[in-house]
Order: structure tokens, then sequence, then C-alpha cells
């Protein structure tokens, strides 16, 4: 692991790594792996995916073994929804599910979801097809982003509008993406320990304000904490984004749509990376 001063700098001031406790945590967590019954075992031990269950636990051994655990049964109980993710599967949302270049005032990943962009994806030919579309998308992204060093050390922004959704649309949405694949996504992030800044949803549809309540149940004090359904109070995202000015307008800021595209690069990098 060779982070970069900056990187390293907020390593050990956000979660005390150190080049010594990392090394020594790795050891330790791979080896209580190894004591495991076979089938509680996360096949991937290598130490760049052992090092988002750690740093996703402040390095406390005994919790990331234990996320360990969860996410090895969550693959096991949905292979359907986590086998064989590859970025070129999910191009065609790249423009629902937009990471920007920026970055926030502490290095922090911004996710902006645009459900707009998805309803002229998910026509009734599409989902007849790919019903398990959505859900694939969610873990996908969610993964990608859990291996990511800069997600891992400075944590992720998540904000996203439904802003212009017609009830229509709103019932075609709710379809797609059912109840129990919306609650497994939480579940997902409360697995990991991503380091959630905050999560800021705007005009949210009904759906998602009585599933909230459900949703609640699945996450740590911490991350209930850290998720807000704002209405239409785009003015709450500056509790973490004092500056939006580079946000997309739809989302408050000022930005024009840019043509980056996270899911382009991943895809383009496994590319070089495969056989």
């Amino acid at each position: 692991f060779n982070l970069p001063p900056h990187l390293e700098k907020m390593a050990f001031e956000e979660l005390g790594e150190t080049p010594e406790l990392r090394s020594r945590c790795l050891e330790e967590l791979r080896a209580r792996i190894a004591e495991l019954p076979e089938s509680e075992q996360l096949e991937d031990v290598s130490d760049a995916n052992l090092i988002r269950f750690l740093r996703g636990r402040k390095y406390d051994v005994d919790k990331a073994l234990n996320s360990t655990k969860e996410l090895k049964k969550f693959n096991d109980e949905h292979r359907d929804w986590t086998s064989n993710l590859r970025a070129e599967e999910f191009m065609v949302f790249a423009n629902f599910f937009q990471v920007l270049e920026q970055r926030g005032p502490k290095g922090q990943f911004i996710l902006v979801l645009r459900p707009t962009n998805a309803i002229g994806i998910f026509t009734p030919e599409f989902v007849a097809q790919n019903p398990l579309a959505m859900v694939r998308n969610n873990i996908f992204f969610l993964d990608r982003l859990s291996r990511n060093v800069e997600v891992q050390i400075c944590g992720v922004i998540v904000c996203g509008t439904w802003k212009g959704f017609t009830v229509r649309d709103n019932l075609r949405l709710s379809q797609v993406s059912k109840v129990n694949e919306q609650i497994a996504t939480f579940k997902y992030v409360s697995i990991m320990g991503m380091r959630l800044s905050g999560a800021f949803l705007f005009d949210q549809p009904f759906y998602l304000t009585w599933l909230w309540p459900i949703v609640r149940m699945f996450l740590s004090d911490k991350l209930r904490a850290r998720f807000h359904l704002c209405g239409s109070n785009y003015g709450e995202i500056k509790q973490v984004l004092p500056d939006t000015s580079f946000l997309p307008r739809v989302i408050g800021g000022e930005a024009e749509d840019g043509a980056f595209s996270w899911v382009a690069e991943l895809a383009a990098r496994e590319r070089e990376q495969a056989p």
C-alpha cells in the first residue's frame, strides 16, 4: 500500500491507520477467517479485499471479521444479485448513478442519483428481459465504491432528486426496484461499514417515505443519523457541502451535467486487466 501523502495523513487522522497497524491487522484478520467454518469463510482474502473491512470498521478486527461473515452470507443468499458484476453490464445506467469528478471538502466521493434519467431505460421490454437489473446495479456500485481507496478513507456523499417525477413515473420505478431489493441495498451499505458523510434525498417519492421506517431497522444509529429525506429543502446538503456550486443544477447547484463517467472508466480498466 503506497498511499499519497494526503491520504496517508487522512487515514491516520480518521482511522488511526499506520503501516504497522495495517500490516498487523491484515494478518490477524486473514488468520481468523481461516479459523472459521468453511461455509463462513470469505473466498477472497487478499490484502486489497480485506482492507476495506478493516477501514470500514476503523481497525476493530472483531467487527471486521463479523462483516466478512455477513458479506459471505449475503453473497451466498443472493448469488444472482452479486455474481459476475462487470462494469460493461451497467454502462446503460451511467447517467442514473453519477460520480462527480469533484470531491467534497474532506476528499469525499460525491454520488448523484438521477432517477429521471432511468425512466427511459426501464421500458416494459427491458424489465422483462432484465428483472434484476436495478438491484444488480445497486450492488455493483456499492461494491466498487467500497473497493476504492479514497472512499475507504475519505467517505462518500450521496444526493438524489426525484424532482419532476410524475405519479406514473414513481409507480414504474417502484415496480422495478422491489421492496426486498431496496432493503437489501441498504443492508449492504451497513455490512460494509461504508464511510457515509451524508445521504440527502430530495423530492423523494411516496414509496421511499413509506419504506424508510422499515429500512431504519437495518441500519446502525450512525447511518440512520446520516440519511436525510429532505423533501424540497435542497439547502440541507450544505451540512456537508458548504459550496454546492459544482453540483448539477437539478440537485441545487450551478453546474451543467459533465461528460465524466465513472462506470466507463471502470469498464476501460477492466478491459485493460482482462487476460
